[in-house]
This record gives C-alpha cells, sequence and structure tokens, in this order.
C-alpha cells in the first residue's frame, strides 16, 4: 500500500505512524514474525487440537451408559436409558509462540490496547483483518487529495 503513495510528500509521516504501532502492537508484531517464521524457517506456528464427541445428559446430571462402541475414535453405537446430548467439537489449530530471527514472541493477548476475546487462530486472523482493512480506508481516505 505504500508504494502507492510513497510519492506523496505526506506519505512519511503516515507510513511512520504506521511502523511504528506494527512494532508497538502484540498482535502485528507476533502476525508479522509468524509469517516470517512460517515463511523461512521450518518451526510450526501452530499446533492442532483433536476434536471429539461429548456424550452428556439432555437432562439433569447423571446417565447410564447401557452400550457404547467406538472403533478408532468413531462412535458406532450408544444405547442409553435416559436422553443424551451429543456435541461435536472440532479441532482447532492453536497458535504457539514463535522464534524469528532469535526473538521469541509470544500468542498475543492484546491489539491496541484492548485484550483480544480469544487467542485462537480465528480470533487472530479476525483482529488482523479487521486491522488491515481499516488501514485501508484509512490510507485511502489520508491520501485521498494529496496524492501526486
Amino acid at each position: 500500500m505504500y508504494a502507492q503513495y510513497k510519492d506523496c510528500k505526506q506519505s512519511g509521516k503516515w507510513k511512520s505512524d504506521y511502523e511504528k504501532l506494527h512494532k508497538s502492537d502484540e498482535l502485528l508484531r507476533y502476525i508479522v514474525n509468524a509469517r516470517g517464521a512460517e515463511e523461512h524457517t521450518v518451526q510450526e506456528i501452530y499446533e492442532v487440537t483433536p476434536g471429539g464427541i461429548g456424550i452428556k445428559p439432555a437432562v439433569g446430571n447423571s446417565m447410564t451408559i447401557d452400550h457404547l462402541v467406538a472403533v478408532n475414535g468413531r462412535l458406532l453405537e450408544f444405547k442409553s436409558r435416559e436422553p443424551v446430548r451429543v456435541e461435536f467439537v472440532p479441532e482447532k489449530l492453536v497458535p504457539s509462540p514463535i522464534t524469528n530471527r532469535g526473538v521469541l514472541y509470544t500468542v498475543p493477548t492484546s491489539h491496541l490496547g484492548k485484550t483480544l476475546k480469544s487467542s485462537d487462530i480465528i480470533s487472530l486472523a479476525e483482529a488482523t483483518i479487521e486491522f488491515y482493512e481499516n488501514m485501508s480506508r484509512e490510507a485511502q481516505e489520508f491520501f485521498r487529495d494529496k496524492a501526486t
């Protein structure tokens, strides 16, 4: 984006503000360096936590399982006298602390001075996308009448 406006006299201030933000913000530092670690090293930047199936009583706290057959993590047969609630838990991609150029970057817990609601990969990606969409809008607004 900067390349589009680099010839504009005011571009230095705009670029400088965003560079400072990239160096100071926990999420942006992590994202930039996770990308570097992913592209230029062999380290994993996330772990996969397996999903599963949860079987709970539909009402109350207890239930009796009369018959259950599971093979290779797949539930094949299940019988209970009580009504049950079956919950499917998807696998999750969990970000890992990463080291890039000898510096350790922990999984971020904040962004732009606010605590992130979650540190799962989807939440980090959504917050990053929102940041760059806002940055793009702000750049277009800032340079609208200043482009040479």
